[in-house]
């Protein structure tokens, strides 16, 4: 045999195996993805590549590894197609729902949990704290509002978003907007908080139709009380917030 046809026989053998190796099979599909920049995709590379590099015509897979496997393509799909930002949302949430179980199961207050974040970092992290604190207006937003302000030494939260495991009741709500906040995220929605005995929905029902809730509001003595407003006029070192 001489040189030149060892030479033919050599390119035509790595033409074919380059041939085979750009053949889109389905691992390397995955590795050519695009979202393989991805974080899910890397983690989901790191913590499953098994189910998907074991090749079929070696040995037939077990019925449960079949399962795992489309079990982990499903749970991979939705992070996916998430943005940056709905991925960093989803992990402060999770704070928050972490705080909700930790209040809860210290039995400090109801299975509510709270994080007052900006630009993506924990300023404030806080789980309900009415049956520890004896405090009726220590719910978990107002305690992590009340945390983030004193952190910041400041009142104005303006820059900053707040997540609730469960939608803020008026009470709380009216603390987000006082707090300047203006972004709310939340889990749990006030028909959810019913129907595990608190009374939120009550509360909003009565504002939607603008009648006061069961207090008696007594009026008297406003001319005495309105000398104190008077004098605030006139402060010139007041500060409006």
């Amino acid at each position: 045999m001489d040189a030149s046809s060892a030479a033919g026989r050599g390119s035509e053998t790595n033409t074919k195996t380059a041939n085979k190796t750009r053949t889109p099979g389905r691992t390397g599909f995955l590795m050519m993805s695009p979202f393989s920049d991805k974080t899910t995709f890397v983690m989901y590379y790191e913590i499953v590549p098994i189910l998907f590099v074991l090749p079929r015509k070696i040995k037939p897979l077990p019925p449960w590894l079949t399962w795992v496997r489309r079990a982990a393509r499903i749970w991979a799909i939705p992070d996916m197609f998430r943005s940056a930002q709905q991925r960093q949302a989803k992990k402060l949430m999770r704070r928050a729902v972490l705080q909700a179980y930790l209040g809860m199961r210290k039995n400090h207050g109801g299975p509510f949990g709270a994080v007052v974040a900006r630009n993506g970092e924990v300023i404030a992290k806080a789980h309900n704290m009415v049956l520890k604190t004896h405090d009726p207006t220590a719910h978990a937003e107002v305690v992590a509002i009340r945390r983030a302000a004193s952190k910041l030494k400041r009142f104005d939260l303006s820059d900053c978003e707040i997540y609730s495991t469960c939608e803020p009741c008026p009470m709380c709500l009216a603390a987000i907007y006082w707090a300047g906040i203006r972004r709310v995220h939340y889990g749990c929605t006030r028909k959810d908080a019913e129907k595990i005995g608190f009374r939120d929905r009550r509360l909003y029902d009565l504002i939607k139709k603008r009648k006061s809730p069961a207090v008696q509001k007594i009026k008297f003595e406003r001319w005495d009380c309105l000398k104190p407003f008077e004098e605030w006029t006139r402060k010139k070192d007041r500060v409006i917030y």
